[in-house]
């Protein structure tokens, strides 16, 4: 009979780089993380497009933002649901 040398220890995973190491992913790659998130520029809010969101709202409910802004008799200079929602809760 022969003795069974082999050991009951899990087999090698994957080796893990070191925490401190950095991994920089490539500029160049689609999967790159912008380094800062572009914002667009505040702009105010008119007398026609805060009550255009308030007939948007009569018409198709509170939180039906994408719906209010495809509406064509309403009109939006560049908002996003967003912005729309945000208009509203300061009102």
């Amino acid at each position: 009979m022969s003795a069974n040398t082999t050991s009951s220890v899990a087999p090698d995973k994957a080796a893990k780089p070191p925490k401190d190491e950095i991994l920089a992913l490539d500029p160049n790659r689609a999967d790159a993380i912008p380094s800062v998130a572009e914002k667009k520029p505040r702009k105010k809010w008119t007398e026609e497009e805060t009550q255009m969101l308030v007939e948007g709202c009569n018409r198709w409910g509170v939180g039906n933002w994408k719906i209010i802004l495809n509406d064509p008799t309403l009109r939006f200079d560049n908002r996003s649901p967003v912005d729309l929602k945000d208009r509203l809760v300061l009102e």
